[in-house]
């Protein structure tokens, strides 16, 4: 909940679009945030009722059942299967990407997030993929690129691979996705209730700043879309210039190239039809509106297009320094459910299941970081991502107490091997390895420290 003022220029600006309804959006800025969970479909398939025995009363997401939303906020560091990658924590309005995925996405097919991190829509849309469906995530800014790489580790899904790269690096694949995300950089406005401390770097030309940017990440979003494929923009915040006006200017430069897509079905959820006019600029574009007074989530905005011609570059994309990599002999000391082969890229050894080997070509003009899952090679220490594989290694398993399992996430080793490995686990969802190394061999935790819990242990 917000605990400091608010700007006057955002209270006035907020005022104007919401009329009658400025009263109630305060007050609802002066309430807790909501927030969701969204269960892995594999790693933990519950049922509605040992969700709410688990995190206490709660109910399903409207536009997404499948996710779940709690009444309040539980310290998720306190739970192992946070580690484990059983559930992400989403925040509610977010999750409509899930829904409109479901309704025109291509499960099966090539799909591009191009600003990820830390990841939660990125895992949206991987869950919803099937087996034979592909998704590249980007993230340019490094300092935020880990995040994104460790939530994609704890999903532990194999059919996806990750950028540190802007969207001009998609230019490069013009007509190449079937369905593309822009959740681009944004003001952040409606994340106010939520994060607080964002009000404090808000200033009145944040959006017209930004929008420079929103709209290249727009454009190279586009031409990597393919023709009959769809392009979801979406933001965080409730500022016209990032929102209405970039839909709107959409139409206005690609002209016949592109269709906006009506989804009125989504008002049924007290979800708003953005704004029909802003400054004398009449918007013609379909928008939607998420205000915090109306649903259950935080501030949001989403505009969905139908690519129906060809969009080329403007100008000429320089190359980015390309995904090469090449197959390697890699033992890996148990079995996995699944044909692979192991690629090795700048010192990396990488997991690929082997039906997207023709994939990792089509995208290798793109600068790839990770994909698949990494492996260790050379080494009987065994690689933390195959622990939260969604079909995990078929390998020892030793069932931990809460208490043993929390020790764990330590780093500490709650109990001894007689084999040479096993995975631990927690309420049958895998945490990670104990392994046997040295002379005398000696139980071993090998859990990264990234990964690690990093607070005292709950008493």
């Amino acid at each position: 909940m917000i605990n400091v003022r608010l700007p006057a220029p955002f209270l006035k600006r907020i005022r104007e679009i919401l009329a009658d309804e400025f009263e109630p959006f305060l007050e609802a800025l002066s309430e807790p945030p909501y927030v969701a969970i969204r269960p892995h479909p594999i790693k933990w398939n519950w049922t509605h009722k040992q969700l709410t025995e688990h995190f206490g009363h709660g109910k399903p997401v409207q536009w997404f059942p499948q996710a779940f939303l709690l009444e309040e906020r539980p310290e998720f560091w306190k739970d192992p299967l946070f580690f484990g990658g059983a559930y992400y924590v989403q925040e509610p309005s977010g999750l409509i990407v899930s829904y409109i995925f479901k309704k025109f996405g291509s499960p099966s097919g090539l799909v591009a997030d191009v600003c990820a991190s830390p990841g939660g829509k990125t895992i949206q849309l991987l869950s919803l993929l099937e087996k034979t469906g592909f998704l590249i995530s980007a993230e340019p800014v490094p300092s935020r690129y880990p995040a994104l790489e460790e939530n994609i580790i704890r999903w532990g899904m194999l059919n996806q691979a990750l950028v540190r790269a802007d969207s001009r690096a998609f230019a490069s694949l013009p007509n190449t996705f079937d369905f593309v995300l822009a959740d681009v950089p944004c003001s952040g406005e409606g994340m106010f209730r939520k994060e607080p401390k964002a009000v404090k770097f808000w200033r009145p030309n944040t959006g017209r700043k930004l929008q420079a940017i929103q709209r290249q990440i727009i454009t190279n979003a586009l031409i990597t879309t393919k023709v009959g494929g769809y392009f979801l923009y979406t933001t965080c915040t409730f500022n016209p210039e990032e929102n209405e006006l970039n839909a709107q200017w959409i139409l206005d430069t690609f002209g016949s190239a592109v269709q906006s897509i009506d989804l009125s079905e989504l008002l049924e959820w007290n979800i708003s039809e953005g704004l029909k006019e802003w400054q004398g600029k009449e918007i013609l574009a379909h928008t939607y509106r998420f205000y915090p007074h109306r649903v259950k989530g935080e501030g949001f905005f989403l505009a969905l297009f139908k690519k129906t011609d060809v969009i080329n570059p403007s100008t000429p994309i320089s190359p980015y320094q390309g995904f090469e990599y090449k197959h390697v002999d890699c033992h890996i000391p148990f079995d996995l459910p699944f044909d692979y082969k192991v690629i090795s890229s700048k010192g990396k050894h990488f997991i690929v299941p082997t039906e997207f080997e023709g994939i990792l070509r089509i995208i290798s003009n793109l600068p790839v970081k990770y994909t698949g899952q990494e492996v260790f090679c050379g080494t009987n220490k065994p690689a933390h991502p195959l622990a939260l594989l969604s079909e995990p290694p078929q390998a020892s398993r030793i069932a931990l107490s809460y208490e043993d399992a929390m020790r764990y996430l330590k780093g500490n080793v709650p109990v001894e091997l007689s084999d040479n490995y096993a995975l631990v686990e927690y309420m049958n969802v895998p945490l990670g390895w104990l392994y046997k190394s040295g002379t005398p061999p000696r139980t071993k935790n090998p859990l990264p420290q990234s990964f690690r819990l990093k607070r005292s242990l709950p008493l």
